[in-house]
């Protein structure tokens, strides 16, 4: 696998990683790590490959179906919808009634919310989110009780509903007191920006598209801080000041340029 240059830091860092790897298990470890990151798919394909071939060999269960939730990942990305959900699917009806690998099934389903998300279908995205919240509190997973309430808040905005979407938004952000959940979270941040701003409420908007900003750029998350800087402009241009918003939106087609996300 030739690398292409780097898209972040810890994307570089993961790839160097890989390829010091020793064992399979490591080299296998390090690509689970690095599909998590924002890759174009392209750039992801020949290492589901490499995983597939090294999860095969040590003919662990668990190890397999990693790769599996990977490969489903890339079908996402490639917008294959059908063929992510089959595998999705499958691999819920294995998890469901596994304790052992609980966090692994919780993230199955928040997966599966946003590949229907993507997918646009709004109401089985929004069905699926509301499980995903009560089997997350269920579980007391923290992190994933966030990122569906973000979900459901993105879900409502993409159908227009502003003031259901607000609701839920700030339920994610005030779900813990612990900062740690919300580090290297834009999407949050971001959602909550984008929502003030067609409720037309600037003074919040720019306040959380500055909090999205520098969020993305402390953690080097290059995709949220595209994003985050796209929103920024058109909160400029709401807000009758376009002539601010030339400098957000330039740097935001750089990033996109560097990340091959057009």
């Amino acid at each position: 696998m030739t690398a292409a240059f780097s898209q972040t830091k810890t994307i570089d860092s993961l790839r160097r990683n890989i390829e010091k790897a020793v064992t399979g298990k490591e080299k296998l470890a390090g690509i689970i790590k690095l599909s998590e990151q924002s890759l174009n798919p392209d750039t992801l394909l020949p290492y589901v490959q490499a995983a597939e071939a090294i999860a095969l060999k040590t003919n662990d269960k668990f190890s397999i179906d990693q790769v599996r939730y990977m490969k489903a990942g890339y079908y996402v990305r490639k917008n294959y919808i059908d063929s992510s959900l089959h595998i999705t699917d499958s691999l819920l009806a294995d998890y469901k009634n596994d304790r052992l690998h609980q966090k692994f099934y919780l993230g199955l389903l928040f997966f599966k919310s946003k590949t229907l998300d993507r997918g646009n279908r709004y109401t089985q995205a929004l069905t699926q989110l509301y499980s995903v919240v009560q089997t997350a509190e269920a579980c007391k997973d923290t992190l994933i009780q966030i990122q569906a309430k973000t979900g459901i808040g993105w879900v409502q905005m993409e159908m227009e509903q502003y003031k259901e979407a607000l609701q839920w938004l700030q339920d994610a952000l005030h779900t813990s007191a612990d900062k740690k959940f919300y580090k290297n979270y834009g999407a949050l941040y971001s959602n909550l920006a984008s929502t003030h701003n067609a409720l037309g409420n600037t003074d919040s908007a720019t306040y959380y598209i500055n909090a999205a900003i520098r969020d993305a750029r402390e953690n080097d998350n290059l995709l949220f801080l595209a994003t985050a800087l796209n929103i920024q402009a058109k909160i400029f241009i709401d807000s009758k000041q376009a002539h601010l918003a030339e400098a957000p939106l330039q740097e935001a087609v750089a990033i996109r340029k560097k990340l091959n996300d057009p």
